[in-house]
């Protein structure tokens, strides 16, 4: 199965800009500039609506339609997905952004995959993987030389995240129901039984999934998709300020 994984950094240029004239130009809802407006940071304000901003981009580019004529609804447990009069395209994503850089994996509707970001340099108080890690996982890391521990401690957070993101169901899925083992090329995944159905009722299987890692300079991007593995298509987002006149 092929996913494309499209790389959007938010530069000084769109900083400038500020949230209010990027949700201008790219025809966002009341509804998304109002969730914006959460942040706190004018920073990550922006960098929040760059990533509706993509998404729209994208969906449109594939639709052929304008940015501000997508609609979306969300999820019971808040996933964000394409409304009338486009819910029945074959097209689905997934969008995640941290310190600087927005990503939005693209792929067929029907199919569960999602994406995470990180800036995997950023210290991190390791004590939060003892608190919400499965004990294997924490045991792997700690089992690591200091050094390497933190970005172990991303992969694991990343693979999570992208997990239960493909999942839609967020934190309803408790983060020790299942487990990642990075002994092997890929990340290879483990649900315990306890952890929560697939739609149909069936229990999930961590053999159905496929993960891999990126690095984006400094940021490390976990992508993760309940298909066999299948290619990634990369491919970097122009920003209209960014095109020469």
């Amino acid at each position: 199965m092929e996913l494309e994984l499209v790389l959007a950094p938010v530069n000084d240029s769109l900083l400038a800009l500020g949230e209010a004239e990027l949700c201008a130009r790219w025809g966002l809802s009341p509804a998304e500039a109002a969730r914006g407006a959460a942040f706190v940071l004018p920073r990550d304000r922006a960098e929040h609506a760059s990533a509706r901003a993509v998404v729209r981009a994208e969906l449109a580019r594939r639709l052929r339609t304008e940015p501000a004529e997508l609609a979306f609804e969300r999820g019971s447990h808040g996933r964000p997905r394409l409304a009338a009069p486009f819910h029945d395209a074959d097209i689905d994503f997934n969008v995640a952004h941290s310190d600087g850089l927005v990503v939005c994996l693209l792929g067929p509707a029907g199919t569960l995959f999602g994406v995470d970001v990180e800036r995997a340099t950023r210290p991190r108080d390791l004590q939060v993987a003892s608190d919400f890690f499965a004990p294997s996982e924490v045991e792997e890391l700690l089992a690591l030389a200091p050094a390497q521990r933190l970005r172990r401690f991303y992969e694991l957070w990343t693979s999570k995240e992208a997990y239960i993101k493909a999942r839609g169901l967020g934190l309803a899925i408790p983060l020790d129901s299942f487990r990642f083992s990075f002994t092997h090329e890929r990340p290879l995944l483990t649900i315990e039984s306890g952890a929560p159905r697939l739609e149909d009722g069936s229990a999930d299987r961590g053999d159905a999934w496929s993960f891999q890692h990126l690095e984006e300079g400094e940021h490390l991007i976990a992508a993760g998709v309940r298909a066999e593995p299948g290619s990634l298509v990369i491919r970097r987002f122009t920003w209209p300020c960014d095109r020469a006149p």
